[in-house]
């Protein structure tokens, strides 16, 4: 019965946890504006001008539906002469001062408000009672004042201060937020390289598994705590925003402690649709399983393998431990995994309970479940080989004198089958003379980033190479959109088209009609039944069944192939060609080789992370202006890009991917939330400095006239361009709502 109850407990805390993260967002959200207002607030209350009101939210009239009236607020009371409240709409916060409101529609009305008649006459001396004024006097109007308390009548610098203090104060508590999350432990994913793509910048340099990066530019100190997202892809970001993205250099330390410079140009093949570029890494990983794929062989493991199982051991073998973290990582594992392609392997396990040890530790147990051989998902398509597209620094091909260009037509004296099954030719070829033949064009112009040259003629020679693979057989895992195939411990990179060579016999792809000189234009995966659209959906997403059209540079063949692996046998795949003039549609399926097997038998695993905590405030301080000040350059460098045209507003995120991003740092730990808080902090700061009437750089332009020129601005063209600034950033706000609709529940 204590069982039972313990479990439905489990149960019911798994199913609120969520919300629990929903809650911590809501108010880390809700504090980050609070703080804005409240330096508008106080700055005000010290400058004598009183505040009418006190909003997180607008309390904006809402309309009635049926009987019952949608309430402007969800709590407000009266304080003074204050009224505090929490709006309906949670957008953001306002502090409603005498004489001032941001809807120019409400100005003449606000500004007769605070206007005061005195009973002065021109000369200043006050007339008879009930005496008359006649015609033939001369008379002045009586001059006007403003009530004392109203936020015009204060001076220049009086209102600059109250305007600004918004914004200092979220960039004062973007620091205090950054201080007390890193005086925590902050969790960061870092720069450790777990692999690198095939042709890439970072596998053309050499880089490989177990390297870190711990400088950026040579500028500055090295730093043991960079962070995989924040710092290098931040980096390789704003490195890739430029016409040609710019070189950035890198300090690698090597798992041996030597460190190198290695200066990495971004590679742009990716930004024809995310208009981001890629250096081609990815972060170490360690063996703890993040996610047993469907239809795999680890998943009919037996016994069962679960998430968050630490592989150990292969056949007995145990994997290095590293000595500073005691964690085994995937490269280490994969290692193994290679020479054991066909054969079942047999995996020591440790896997953390539920329950408790008596000393109210965790508890650990370790187990052995054999795990058979995965094999690949075969066609019977084989497609045409493209020119290698980069060669590896220090690699047995750069000694051999491979190039850019070369194309491969034969090895050991055997044609080009499958490009995409040619490195597993090298498991039984390390260390042993291997004669390429290539066909190297006359000339050549360096390789775009699509993978092909531009050769000046048509002219080639055939050219023979030898070359002597080194060091453990290895397969490069396909690494997502415009992948190329690498042989490992060759060092050469390829792509491979959509034109097809050869179709085998007897193969899904002869059966469907595919023949030689087909050219593949676009996939779509097929579903019939509720649970074959089910299945599909936990295979690939819920946009499985959009078509997508495939090209050379980026939904390439080899992203197709990656596609094929790990998913059963009767998934339908439509697939569209060109055969001469004609567009044909045949439907495909795969089927398991006998020969080629997948390497990491259908398991994916966690990223390695690391807690970096300061030692002291006087740390803490320093790293929160660090933090604050890196978010700010990187917050204004990406407005520099919208504003130049060099970077889409489609990019933009709006109230529901904040919200989004939110919950998933603060389901990573209050630390984590407080360090999207910081960056929260400061982006509202700056944004809300921005020249635009309305927000409080716009009045701050206002405020800068008036200074210099002694005198306020005209209240009609004040008024007309807060509207325009006011329906601005309704478009705006329209547009990212959109936005985020499109590429949260659509994309």
């Amino acid at each position: 019965m204590g069982m039972c109850l313990i479990a439905a407990s489990s149960e019911i805390l798994s199913t609120l946890e969520p919300y629990w993260y929903y809650f911590q967002v809501a108010i880390g959200l809700g504090f980050v504006i609070f703080v804005h207002e409240l330096g508008h607030f106080a700055v005000a209350k010290f400058c004598g001008v009183k505040c009418e009101k006190f909003y997180v939210g607008f309390d904006v009239p809402m309309p009635k539906i049926g009987p019952f009236q949608i309430p402007s607020s969800l709590l407000k009371f009266q304080w003074g002469e204050t009224e505090y409240g929490i709006g309906i709409i949670p957008l953001g916060g306002y502090v409603k001062m005498l004489g001032q409101d941001d809807n120019p529609m409400n100005a003449e009305q606000e500004a007769e408000r605070i206007r005061a008649q005195t009973d002065a006459t021109a000369d200043g001396e006050p007339s008879d009672e009930g005496e008359a004024t006649t015609s033939s006097e001369t008379t002045e109007a009586a001059p006007v004042e403003l009530d004392p308390r109203s936020y015009p009548a204060k001076s220049v610098p009086q209102r600059m201060a109250i305007i600004s203090a918004g914004v200092i104060m979220n960039l004062i508590f973007g620091i205090i937020f950054a201080m007390v999350a890193y005086l925590a432990g902050v969790r960061y994913t870092p720069c450790e390289i777990g692999s690198t793509s095939p042709g890439d910048p970072a596998w053309q340099a050499g880089l490989t598994a177990g390297d870190t990066i711990i400088q950026l530019k040579k500028s500055g100190e090295p730093r043991e705590h960079l962070r995989f997202e924040h710092d290098l892809k931040s980096r390789v970001l704003h490195a890739g925003l430029h016409d040609v993205p710019k070189p950035i250099d890198l300090l690698i330390r090597a798992p041996g402690g030597e460190t190198r410079w290695v200066q990495l140009t971004p590679t742009a093949k990716l930004r024809e649709l995310t208009q981001l570029t890629t250096i081609g890494v990815s972060p170490r990983r360690k063996t703890i399983i993040s996610k047993v794929n469907q239809a795999s062989s680890a998943e009919k493991a037996t016994p069962e393998l679960k998430v968050n199982d630490r592989i150990i051991a292969v056949d007995g073998q145990a994997l290095p431990v590293d000595p500073q973290s005691g964690e085994t990582y995937v490269n280490d594992l994969y290692r193994l995994l290679a020479t054991k392609l066909g054969e079942d392997v047999v995996f020591t396990c440790e896997r953390t309970n539920d329950a408790p040890d008596a000393a109210g530790e965790p508890s650990t147990e370790q187990f052995q479940t054999t795990v058979r051989p995965m094999p690949l998902r075969l066609t019977g398509l084989q497609m045409e080989i493209g020119p290698i597209v980069s060669i590896r620094q220090g690699s047995p091909a750069e000694t051999a004198g491979f190039q850019a260009g070369d194309v491969i037509r034969s090895v050991n004296g055997k044609s080009i089958a499958d490009p995409m099954l040619l490195p597993y030719q090298f498991a039984d070829l390390i260390d042993q003379e291997v004669t390429f033949e290539v066909s190297r064009p006359a000339q050549a112009t360096p390789t775009s980033d699509s993978g092909e040259t531009s050769p000046t003629d048509d002219t080639s020679t055939n050219v023979t190479i030898k070359v002597t693979p080194t060091g453990d057989f290895q397969l490069s895992e396909v690494m997502g959109l415009g992948a190329f195939v690498g042989i490992e411990n060759v060092g050469i990179a390829y792509s491979v088209k959509l034109r097809v060579a050869e179709v085998e016999a007897n193969t899904p792809a002869a059966q469907a009609g595919l023949q030689s000189g087909d050219t593949l234009t676009q996939l779509q995966i097929l579903t019939e039944t509720d649970a074959e659209r089910e299945r599909a959906e936990k295979l690939f997403g819920k946009d499985y069944g959009k078509p997508q059209q495939l090209s050379d540079s980026i939904y390439n063949w080899p992203l197709v192939f990656a596609g094929f692996q790990g998913t059963p046998g009767d998934v339908k795949w439509q697939i569209t060609y060109q055969r001469g003039e004609e567009q044909k549609t045949v439907v495909l399926t795969t089927e398991s080789s006998d020969t080629y097997f997948a390497l990491n038998r259908g398991l994916s695993f966690q990223s390695v992370s690391r807690i970096h905590t300061a030692s002291s405030i006087s740390e803490a301080a320093y790293l929160g202006c660090r933090e604050s000040v890196e978010r700010g350059t990187e917050i204004l460098s990406v407005l520099q890009k919208l504003f130049t045209g060099k970077l889409s507003i489609r990019n933009l995120g709006g109230p529901l991917r904040i919200f989004e991003g939110a919950s998933r740092e603060a389901s990573a730990g209050v630390p984590r939330l407080l360090m999207f808080l910081t960056f929260l902090s400061v982006n509202l700061a700056i944004l809300n400095f921005l020249p635009i009437p309305a927000l409080d750089g716009g009045h701050m332009v206002f405020l800068l006239y008036e200074g210099v020129t002694r005198k306020p601005p005209n209240e009609k063209v004040q008024g007309m361009l807060t509207l325009v600034g006011v329906g601005l950033l309704l478009c705006l706000m329209i547009f990212v709502f959109a936005n985020d609709i499109l590429t949260m529940f659509f994309n």
